[in-house]
């Protein structure tokens, strides 16, 4: 689970240094909230993770019921949450 603040400086696109190693091209000139999507998406695609959850949330809002936001169905809190409870369900019935 990733909890990004939604603020100007994670909307800001991020200079590249790559002295030593290139960066991956979806990363260039992108921002932090989509090099965290980008990568939160790799790690599920890979099988790095069975579930990622990625969840964007404002300072100002933090006294509203809900106030996050969730970029990415594919890394939804919902689906993170459905798999996870799946997890334990089979681990308690092995044990």
């Amino acid at each position: 689970m990733l909890l990004l603040e939604d603020c100007e400086r994670s909307r800001t696109s991020v200079r590249n240094n790559e002295p030593h190693f290139e960066v991956f091209p979806e990363f260039k000139g992108a921002s932090y909230i989509e090099r965290y999507h980008q990568t939160c998406l790799r790690l599920v695609r890979e099988r790095v993770y069975s579930e990622v959850c990625y969840l964007l949330a404002q300072e100002e809002d933090k006294a509203k019921p809900r106030n996050y936001s969730e970029p990415d169905e594919v890394l939804s809190g919902s689906r993170f949450l459905r798999s996870l409870c799946s997890h334990l369900n089979n681990f308690y019935k092995i044990a």
